[in-house]
């Protein structure tokens, strides 16, 4: 009988052995399963932070150019701008205005220029490197103001030749909400061209007035470029601060040239680690202007430690509980899953709050928060489209600012942006409907889209025109008042496969210049429905 309680206890033994042994086995397996896991969540949330701050980056260029579009660039207005860009944005290292100069304008533009920094003038840089007098040219686009969180020694810099040049005469021959992303070196650095020199992520955009249409308008409405040097280091570091994103070893590479990889940054994870390249994890996203980064991400075992519950020991110590400690293994697991569950699931949130206010501002004009001219046209197409198929009218006004040119010069242009402000929400407010859309049509031109409305039936353009007047803007060299007032065109049309969107707009702005000619303050509509009844 001992001999086989003696087995029987052997055999007890051995069975809690091997379900410890069992036991630890599977949790070491979920542990570097879980390693790869995360180590695969990390980079894509590391991916999404870069494509949502490379986006921000670029909203904030749409911003400032939207602004300079409608003001003047001088060196004080630059100035006082550059440096609150500065101020709010922690990654932009430098911004630069570049005007086009023609041959016979640089004299000119040089001697503006020293009065503001002495010892100006238009240089490029010689084989050597080193910053010489430009010779003569047919045109110029040199660095006119630089707003830098150190030097500024680029000022002066000719961009118009070579590469870098036929780049900004593309991006000018676009037209409005055109931009190139490119990595360079900042224009002012000594060692601009060689392999030590610091890479930027260089933000480059026209910048017009008014709303030019092609590429005859562009050339008559440029005013000059607005570059954003964004410090990348700064960008790719910044978020690397949490205690797991020190054990892993991060690099970024951009791979939008197929002939070239530009290796952007290295994160090397704490000493005392050992690298574990089989639990490495890579991704490819895409930044603004469509650049293509390839995000690679290995983990030391000190990571291991981090993500990994450890229960494999506890288990091997308490084989004969195994059963409480199998619950309680399960139990965490649970919630570390849930944990890093939860932590997806709030990252994911927030990228979705800030893609929502990236669409948002990019339909949203600047200065009056009326839709801008780009989801206008997208609202009325889909209108357009809308009312074909439902054989239902569509009525479209365009509206101006009587004088707005002179109230400008009277009341200066701050004056005037404070005026086209609440002209918009006088607008907003007398055009109420959900499906009534007023946008911003360009400087003092409104536009308003009406689906399902005719616009004399409906008697909009009067209480338009009533809500302007309610206004009482003082406008001395007005011809038609003593306030401010508003000329409207409309049109209205069945929308059919006979007539294009283009044709549509046209009558409505015919309708526009017909009320000025007949003495403004007044509104004129071409009914298309029936061609009889104008």
């Amino acid at each position: 009988m001992k001999v086989k309680h003696y087995w029987a206890s052997v055999l007890l033994l051995l069975a809690g052995l091997l379900a410890t042994y069992t036991l630890v086995q599977y949790s070491n397996n979920r542990d570097l399963n879980r390693v790869s896991q995360s180590v695969a969540v990390d980079i894509e949330l590391y991916g999404g932070y870069l494509t949502a701050e490379t986006q921000r980056a670029l909203t904030l260029l749409h911003t400032l150019a939207s602004f300079f579009s409608v003001s003047e660039v001088d060196h004080a207005t630059f100035d006082l701008v550059g440096a609150d860009a500065l101020a709010n944005y922690k990654h932009l290292q430098s911004l630069f205005w570049i005007p086009k100069v023609l041959a016979e304008d640089r004299e000119g533009y040089e001697r503006i220029a020293q009065n503001i920094y002495p010892g100006y003038e238009f240089k490029i840089r010689d084989e050597n490197g080193v910053l010489v007098t430009e010779q003569a040219q047919d045109y110029y686009y040199p660095i006119y103001y630089q707003n830098s969180r150190n030097s500024r020694a680029g000022l002066g810099l000719n961009l118009a030749e070579g590469l870098l040049g036929r780049e900004l005469d593309r991006i000018r021959d676009q037209g409005p909400s055109t931009f190139s992303v490119d990595i360079k070196p900042i224009f002012g650095d000594p060692l601009y061209g060689e392999e030590d020199a610091k890479n930027y992520l260089m933000i480059m955009m026209p910048v017009y007035t008014g709303s030019p249409t092609n590429i005859e308008a562009y050339h008559r409405a440029f005013k000059g470029f607005l570059i954003g040097a964004i410090r990348i280091d700064s960008l790719i570091f910044d978020y690397l601060n949490f205690e797991r994103y020190t054990q892993l070893e991060i690099s970024v590479s951009d791979i939008t040239s197929p002939e070239r990889t530009v290796y952007i940054a290295l994160n090397e994870p704490e000493k005392g680690g050992n690298l574990l390249e089989e639990y490495s994890a890579r991704i490819e996203t895409v930044i603004a202007g469509d650049r293509r980064w390839l995000i690679e991400g290995m983990p030391t075992d000190k990571y291991i430690g981090l993500v990994s519950t450890g229960q494999g020991s506890y288990i091997a110590f308490i084989g004969m509980m195994i059963t409480l400690a199998i619950s309680f293994y399960i139990y965490l697991l649970r919630v570390r899953a849930e944990h890093v569950e939860d932590e997806v699931k709030a990252r994911t949130r927030e990228l979705s709050f800030v893609n929502r206010k990236l669409e948002h501002l990019t339909r949203t004009d600047a200065l009056t928060q009326l839709a801008n001219r780009r989801y206008f046209d997208e609202y009325l197409e889909k209108e357009w489209l809308r009312g074909r198929r439902d054989k239902t009218v569509l009525s479209l006004i365009i509206c101006d600012v009587d004088y707005f040119k002179k109230y400008n010069d009277s009341y200066g242009h701050i004056a005037g942006d404070k005026c086209l402000q609440q002209i918009a929400i006088a607008l907003k407010s007398a055009f109420s409907r959900s499906v009534d859309l007023v946008a911003r049509y360009g400087g003092e031109e409104f536009a308003v889209i009406l689906p399902g409305s005719v616009v004399e039936d409906a008697g909009v353009m009067e209480r338009a025109a009533k809500s302007i007047a309610e206004l009482q803007i003082a406008h001395s060299q007005s011809t038609v008042s003593e306030y401010v007032t508003m000329s409207f065109g409309a049109c209205v049309v069945k929308p059919n496969n006979d007539i294009e969107i283009v044709e549509f707009i046209k009558r409505a702005d015919q309708a526009l210049y017909r009320a000025k000619e007949e003495g403004r303050n007044c509104g004129r509509v071409v009914d298309l429905v029936d061609e009889n009844k104008e």
